[in-house]
Parts: C-alpha cells; sequence; structure tokens
C-alpha cells in the first residue's frame, strides 16, 4: 500500500538525503544537531527511519525528553544519570574527559528531544561540542530540535531546510497525483503538472501539508483558495494576500510557457492561416498603419506576432476574413489569461478549466 510519508522520506531526493547524510555523520563519529523546524513533514517517520537505520549492532539508542527528564543543565543530568559511583572530581578533569577516560557513555547514541527552550538546546550543544568523541564507541549526541543552532567541536549539523524545498514538494506532489486515492476523474497530464506546481508554491517544504491539500480538494472545482481553507491548511497566521500571490506565482509558471507554445503552434500549424496573417501584416504595413506591438516594434512575419497582436488580427481587425470561431474564442482566452496574470490577477478555476480543454483539444491538431 502506497505511505506517502515513507515515499517522502525514501524516495524524494532532498529528503532522502538527510537521512542519508544524518546516518553518514553518525557511522563517521560526529554528534548531531538535527534541525527539526515545526514545518517540517511527518517528523515521526523521519524519526524513525533514522532509527531503523542506526540501530544494530552493539549501539544503543536512548531517547531523552530533555523538558521533563533533564534538570538545570547538561553536566549534571548526565552525572546523576551516567556517573553511578560517584566518582567524578572537577579539580582533575571536566565532565567530557571524565566520560570518555572511563568509557562511562560507550556504545550509546543519546537522543535528546523536546527542549524546554533555546537556552536548554544550547546548554546541550555546548556540552556535546566538548565531548571529543569520535565513535558511537564511546558515545555521540543528536540534539533534535527546531531551534537555528550552529555546531561547533566534533558536531554536524543536519538540518531539513538544506535539504527540501518547494522543488521536491512538486516533485513528490506529481508522483502523489499518479498514485491511487489521489488523481482525480478528470486530471489530465495537463492538470497534474499544474496542480503538482500550485501545491508546491502554496506549500513550500511542508509535503504532509500538500498531501492533505490534495487528498481534500478537486482543484478542476474548487477556486485554489477555497481548496486551502477546505482541507484545514489556512492558519490565523496565513496572510490572504500572501496566499493568492503564491497563486498567482504557480499559474505563471504554468500558464505563461503554455500560452506561448500554443502561440506558436497556432502560427507555424496551419500554414493556409499563417499565409492570409503574413498577407494582413504586408497590407497594412504597405498602407500605412503597420502591425506596432508594445514593443515598439513593426511586425512583419506571422512569428513575430505575440498574443496581443494575433488577438487583434484575428478578433478585432477584420483583416482576415471567415476565422475559425473556435480558434477565436481559444486566442481570446489566451489573451485574456496573459492579461490577467501580468496584472497579477491570479486566474479562475472556470477560466483555467477552459483553457485547459482548449489545450487538450488543439494539443493533437497543431
Amino acid at each position: 500500500m502506497f505511505s506517502p510519508e515513507n515515499f517522502w522520506w525514501r524516495n524524494i531526493t532532498g529528503p532522502s538525503a538527510m537521512i542519508t547524510d544524518t546516518v553518514n555523520a553518525l557511522s563517521e563519529g560526529y554528534s548531531l544537531i538535527l534541525g527539526v523546524p515545526d514545518f517540517t513533514p511527518w517528523p515521526a517517520r523521519m524519526r524513525s527511519i533514522i532509527r531503523e537505520e542506526i540501530s544494530g549492532g552493539d549501539v544503543y539508542i536512548t531517547v531523552i525528553d530533555a523538558e521533563n527528564e533533564c534538570g538545570s543543565n547538561a553536566e549534571d543530568f548526565m552525572l546523576s544519570r551516567y556517573d553511578t559511583e560517584r566518582r567524578y572530581r572537577s579539580r582533575l578533569s571536566t565532565v567530557q574527559e571524565y566520560f570518555l577516560r572511563n568509557n562511562l557513555l560507550g556504545s550509546h547514541i543519546f537522543w535528546l528531544h523536546n527542549f524546554r527552550d533555546k537556552a536548554q538546546v544550547t546548554d546541550w550543544v555546548n556540552f556535546c561540542s566538548r565531548y571529543e568523541s569520535s565513535s558511537a564507541n564511546t558515545g555521540l549526541f543528536i540534539i533534535d530540535t527546531e531551534n537555528d543552532m550552529l555546531p561547533s567541536g566534533h558536531m554536524r549539523a543536519v538540518k531539513f531546510p538544506d535539504y527540501a524545498g518547494s522543488y521536491d514538494t512538486r516533485i513528490f506532489a506529481s508522483f502523489l497525483l499518479d498514485a491511487e486515492g489521489y488523481g482525480r476523474h478528470g486530471y489530465t497530464r495537463a492538470w497534474k503538472d499544474y496542480i503538482a506546481a500550485l501545491t508546491a508554491m502554496l506549500c513550500g517544504a511542508d509535503a504532509e501539508t500538500a498531501e492533505r491539500l490534495i487528498r481534500s480538494a478537486d482543484f478542476t472545482c474548487l477556486e485554489p483558495y477555497d481548496a486551502w481553507e477546505i482541507a484545514g491548511c489556512s492558519t490565523p497566521g496565513h496572510d490572504e494576500t500572501e496566499i493568492m500571490t503564491r497563486i498567482w506565482t504557480a499559474q505563471v509558471q504554468i500558464f505563461f510557457p503554455m500560452i506561448e507554445l500554443a502561440r506558436v503552434k497556432i502560427l507555424r500549424g496551419n500554414e493556409e492561416l499563417s499565409g492570409r496573417i503574413r498577407f494582413a501584416l504586408s497590407y497594412m504595413e504597405s498602407h500605412g498603419f503597420p502591425m506596432i506591438q508594445s514593443d515598439g516594434k513593426i511586425v512583419t512575419e506571422p512569428e513575430d506576432l505575440d498574443i496581443g497582436g494575433l488577438f487583434h488580427l484575428l478578433c478585432k481587425s477584420n483583416m482576415i476574413k471567415n476565422v475559425d470561431m473556435m480558434l477565436a474564442e481559444y486566442v481570446s482566452l489566451l489573451r485574456a489569461i496573459r492579461n490577467s496574470l501580468a496584472h497579477m490577477t491570479p486566474c479562475k478555476v472556470a477560466e483555467v478549466r477552459e483553457l485547459l480543454d482548449f489545450q487538450r483539444h488543439y494539443d493533437g491538431k497543431m
């Protein structure tokens, strides 16, 4: 059975690289700062996979709830828990030197999580940075925190934001839309490409939210913002203007290239129409009213027409007679969507549906 969390952490490049680098760093003898911000998708599954990868042999993983188990500082906690015979003397060595010399932490990886605050995290990072172990045989630490901490000493940092972004979510969404239970009736390849880009732009690296959004919404019927709210993605911290800007950005990424490709196909795919357009352009220039586009250049060749110029010739000027009405509607829609997006106005779902229907109809004809 398809498991989105397993697929994300084991098959998507960025997240799976984070798992690999975590395991490699520990195997190379480094303690770790494991950066897990609150938007990390399925963090419990990530931790489970890491534990599966590093378990075995004579290495034991000791999970420590820092907020509820640890006292005022890291040194006191470690002494109370692991210096059972109370032999440590501060005048002779540091706590870290004492543990290493007597191998009291050997064959353990101490996984600390659920810190009280950043001060407690800092205290533990300072403790671990001075514990100069180079192998699990003498003990290593994982500091699992949402705080952005810098490593020092014999430590490395493996942080989720360094490994995953919206690009990973877009790839994940593309696979998800082909999985059973996610790809709805009416989702053509073009719809799936659009939905993948849209969810990635809305959710960033948060693939868990992207999965919920795709599972909950039918994007052929719902406005993207309504889908976002229905899926429960909207929170008090979200700004509606920001969400609409993300929707617009995704539409620009998908529809601008689509519009340009459609323009080229229309002009190249119909020699008879291209010839009539060439004649019209020549006629206009010879009679003193040449086609001038927004960039100020005179157009003499059909392929140099932008979508606005093509709309003018086919739908407004009466220069070309007996234009196919369906084609004229398509060109009019392309121009309308291009203009809306150029003015930072997202397309409505009805416009998207019409555009993708036209694109599907003409795709095999041009």
